[in-house]
């Protein structure tokens, strides 16, 4: 049993960081703040220069929001001790090392670092997507070595991934956890496995929206909208791509697609790679996705709402799924009615009908698959959201036989219950649906294959990502059924392993439908939940 309990400054009184560049600096500055001294070593002098003057910056802005006071900036910066040296970490119990992503270059620092610091100090990795097992084989007393992941911004983000190897000592491992919690952070032990843990199950966030862009799906603010909105992302997927930077992003998907051996499901983006040839990396370089010239970012246009020439009638679904948008129309349009007596049967498991137009929600089918299926002409196909009872933005597509003035019409009862709609093109699974379905499948992949405990994976996601909802939710709200039905016909349409459902969460259904029985129909509270 590993021991969680904060052992504060007293384990380790001086710490060392190897590399000032961003994540490095940010390490020594979390590490100052919390009583350490510091050793930030790098052979780049205005690196070191660099970031003292970050350390400065950042204690100032804490101290004008009053969150320090000046005797305190003053200590933490004279805490810090830059250095050219590598002899200067000699006195150091924990190394973390923050270099360039390059193993041959770390293997090669970590030779000269056990030449200086004592048998007892534990050397650390901050490596992102390089194998703590691979790199950990270079030294001479492997077992002392694991990962220590911080995220960008290391002093604003809570999350750190204790990565263990297959030879890291279980003291190591403790007395690391220790050191992440005395910093005021929250750990999550990984395995040594590509990706770690979030960084894997956040693929699927860059490689669908990527996908979407590349099939035409829509416009990118309006994919970043639709990702904000309806799946609660605090970033669109292209927004973050611009401030991770996309040549790092692609970095981090060609060695998890390499380290899998080229497994599909993380097979990198065409474009990306064009436009990281082209050096549009996001911010850092002043375009990518988006322009950062101090132009404003272009707004997602809605759909044309159009003030209805007709009464209009509403029924209940046959799922709950879609029932709080039908609340929602209800309440905000007195003129629609609720229809009555006997309701139509939409043949479709999340649909209901808008006067003779069939609303569904998506599953997995484009909207004209689903018109021909049922022989209903007009059908208007809405994409995945958290909630349908506080989205303010959903994506839908429509067969072809919907004519642009019911599509506007539906627009008008919508937009007057506060929600936009922006029309996609009509293709099975749409963008959010996709996304969501791909981000469920790889966190039930991770769960199955032991990588984590479903709670574990959840925390690191949310935490790493700064995302508000994971797949754990997502199973909650919506269950595993929908899942693996939306699965089943994408896997078949598109052929991605990615879409492929996972086996974890068929045990959940079956687990679900155990429980469900035994219970009674009436029991709704056991509804996609993982234990």
């Amino acid at each position: 049993m590993i021991n969680t309990e904060q052992m504060g400054p007293s384990r380790y009184q001086m710490v060392a960081v190897l590399g000032a560049g961003t994540m490095g600096r940010g390490i020594a500055l979390v590490a100052a703040m919390s009583g350490y001294r510091v050793a930030l070593f790098d052979t780049d002098a205005s690196q070191l220069l660099n970031a003292k003057a970050t350390a400065v910056r950042y204690l100032e802005s804490e101290a004008a929001k009053g969150r320090i006071d000046s005797e305190r900036q003053d200590k933490i910066l004279k805490s810090i001790k830059l250095s050219e040296d590598l002899n200067d970490i000699k006195d150091c119990s924990l190394v973390i090392e923050a270099i360039a992503e390059d193993q041959a270059a770390k293997s090669e620092l970590y030779k000269k670092v056990e030449e200086v610091v004592s048998q007892s100090a534990i050397i650390a990795t901050n490596t992102s997507s390089i194998s703590v097992t691979r790199l950990g084989r270079s030294l001479q007393k492997p077992e002392r070595f694991l990962g220590l992941h911080f995220f960008n911004p290391a002093p604003k983000m809570k999350l750190v991934e204790v990565v263990r190897s297959l030879l890291t000592s279980n003291k190591v491992l403790e007395d690391a956890i220790n050191f992440v919690l005395s910093c005021s952070k929250t750990p999550v032990v990984a395995p040594s496995s590509p990706g770690f843990i979030v960084n894997r199950l956040a693929r699927p966030i860059y490689l669908e929206s990527l996908l979407a862009l590349e099939l035409g799906i829509s416009k990118i603010e309006v994919l970043d909208e639709l990702a904000k909105e309806s799946a609660l992302f605090p970033m669109g997927p292209f927004a973050l791509m611009d401030l991770i930077g996309l040549d790092v992003n692609l970095a981090v998907t060609k060695s998890v697609f390499e380290q899998t051996y080229f497994d599909e499901r993380y097979r990198p983006s065409l474009l990306q790679e064009e436009m990281v040839n082209a050096c549009l990396f996001g911010r850092k370089s002043g375009s990518g996705f988006y322009g950062y010239g101090g132009d404003e970012p272009q707004n997602a246009v809605p759909l044309e709402a159009i003030e209805p020439t007709k009464s209009w009638s509403v029924q209940r679904s046959q799922s709950s799924l879609i029932d709080p948008l039908i609340e929602r129309v209800l309440t905000s349009n007195d003129t629609v009615k609720l229809q009555q007596n006997p309701p139509r049967t939409s043949k479709t498991s999340f649909g209901t009908f808008f006067n003779e137009t069939l609303v569904s929600v998506s599953d997995g089918r484009s909207a004209a698959e689903i018109s021909m299926e049922t022989n209903v002409p007009g059908v208007v196909v809405v994409d995945l959201a958290f909630d349908y009872g506080t989205s303010r933005s959903l994506g839908v597509s429509t067969s072809p036989g919907l004519d642009r003035q019911t599509l506007g019409e539906i627009a008008y009862l919508l937009q007057a219950s506060g929600v936009r709609l922006h029309l996609l093109k009509d293709l099975p699974g749409l963008y959010i649906t996709r996304l969501v379905v791909s981000l469920v499948n790889e966190f039930s992949e991770f769960v199955l294959h032991r990588g984590s405990d479903p709670e574990t994976a959840s925390t690191a996601y949310r935490l790493g990502l700064n995302q508000s909802v994971s797949a754990l939710e997502w199973l909650d709200v919506v269950g595993p059924r929908y899942f693996i039905e939306v699965s089943e016909r994408l896997y078949l349409r598109y052929g991605n392993s990615r879409y492929r459902p996972s086996q974890h969460l068929r045990a959940l259904l079956l687990r679900e439908s155990s429980v469900r029985s035994s219970v009674g129909p009436t029991d709704r509270s056991v509804t996609g939940e993982i234990s």
